[in-house]
């Protein structure tokens, strides 16, 4: 094995060589551990920490560290890439660094019938020189049978998905892959799979612990958000959710974590609270008279009873008859204020009348 190439172990501890100078041409993400079991990088000072790791490659773009105690590495170059690739000590604890899993890949999916017939190790060969290191065909169940489609999901050893790909004379376009949510067939939970759960049985359909979805013949309900579905239906707003954090993590290529924080939950109103909604835009609708828009007044339903009843300017509602009477005396007696004073009476209450003429009293006539 030559100084370019490094073993690391993998989940079947069998040891791979990788080549270093290939490998750290795309590889921006690496995992930094301790491969001495009593002696963790945990009780070391995360100063000396992080002054080790800006000694072996210089400063990277980020480090974190992660629950098991291992360290998670972005790099800037290909070069300060293949320096952390090389290391193997760090303050004089062994070290092991290897590329992550599934963050210095992406995946995208390409959609050609023209390809129905070529296998699975066909398409990787063809597209082995475009930087695809895994195809694999999606296919479908019709009754017992599992149907090839069009679909494929090319894994590219890229941390950016390419826009397209180049297959003999087509000229494939290539889609983001964004996987279904991951759910524990145990738990019911998701973002974990059956071999990590650590929590009970419960059953798929009814929601209950300690028992399978096989023998369960109550009424659905599902595990995650109480409404009544199964929890493996793809109407539940719990799996609607996790898509959406799914999608995140693909189009921004973080961590499942990171998206997780990212998408924060949304409450879904109640059937009761919608009919109020309803009910209370219906009022609304049926009390406005003018266009609130036109005339920039906005007023309740219980002023603008008062104002039709009440306000001449709106409704220009027409005096009582007492009042009105008093108007035309009133007039009568303006007109012929310069003529000759008259001797008849007017007999009506209104104060206004005995304001404008003055009564004057009656006298029997004199001789010349």
């Amino acid at each position: 094995m030559g100084s370019s190439e490094i073993s690391y172990g993998v989940e079947s501890n069998k040891l791979e060589s990788i080549n270093v100078d290939y490998v750290s041409k795309y590889v921006r993400f690496l995992i930094l551990s301790s491969s001495d079991k009593s002696r963790t990088l945990s009780t070391v000072s995360p100063f000396a920490i992080y002054k080790g790791i800006t000694g072996i490659g210089g400063e990277p773009k980020a480090v974190r560290k992660l629950k098991s105690g291992d360290f998670l590495i972005e790099t800037f170059t290909s070069t300060q890439t293949k320096s952390f690739l090389l290391a193997k000590t760090l303050l004089d604890i062994p070290i092991s660094v290897i590329p992550h899993k599934s963050l210095n890949s992406v995946r995208g999916v390409i959609s050609e019938t023209e390809l129905l017939t070529a296998s699975d190790s066909d398409i990787l060969e063809g597209f082995a020189s475009q930087g695809v290191i895994h195809a694999h065909r999606i296919r479908i169940k019709k009754g017992t049978e599992s149907c090839p489609t069009q679909h494929i999901i090319l894994t590219f050893n890229k941390t950016e998905l390419p826009k397209s790909v180049i297959a003999g004379y087509l000229h494939c376009r290539i889609r983001p892959y964004v996987p279904n949510p991951t759910r524990c067939y145990k738990c019911q939970r998701f973002g974990h799979s059956k071999v990590a759960c650590r929590g009970k049985q419960v059953c798929s359909r009814c929601a209950s612990e300690g028992q399978s979805f096989t023998d369960c013949h109550a009424e659905p309900k599902c595990a995650n958000c109480a409404q009544p579905h199964e929890s493996n239906s793809k109407q539940c707003p719990t799996w609607h959710q996790e898509k959406q954090i799914q999608k995140l993590k693909v189009t921004k290529n973080i961590s499942y974590v990171e998206a997780r924080k990212l998408c924060q939950p949304t409450t879904t109103p109640s059937f009761a609270a919608i009919v109020k909604e309803s009910k209370s835009i219906q009022t609304t609708e049926t009390f406005t008279q003018t266009d609130a828009s036109i005339t920039g007044l906005f007023c309740s339903v219980s002023k603008t009873t008062v104002s039709t009843l009440t306000d001449d300017n709106i409704c220009r509602v027409t005096r009582p008859p007492k009042k009105k009477k008093s108007n035309q005396i009133s007039d009568i007696v303006q007109s012929n204020e310069n003529a000759a004073t008259s001797s008849t009476h007017f007999n009506n209450s209104d104060n206004t009348l005995a304001q404008v003429k003055p009564r004057i009293p009656c006298s029997s006539p004199q001789s010349e």
